[in-house]
């Protein structure tokens, strides 16, 4: 028998849902899609996305 997995909600809003789970990993949830996600992975991620320069991708115009 499995033990019962936990989760404490870290963030939620209309797009998306951030958890954490008692099995160690992050449930990462963007629409009907969920990433279930080690630490590591997750905290790759996050610094990714801390690293994007958000004011110039507001505009839409990709400038490639």
């Amino acid at each position: 028998m499995e033990a019962e997995h936990r989760v404490q909600n870290l963030h939620r809003n209309g797009s998306c849902q951030i958890d954490r789970c008692s099995c160690g990993q992050y449930h990462v949830s963007i629409g009907r899609m969920t990433m279930h996600l080690t630490a590591v992975q997750f905290f790759s991620v996050a610094h990714a996305m801390q690293s994007i320069d958000w004011e110039s991708q507001s505009t839409g115009d990709l400038n490639l």
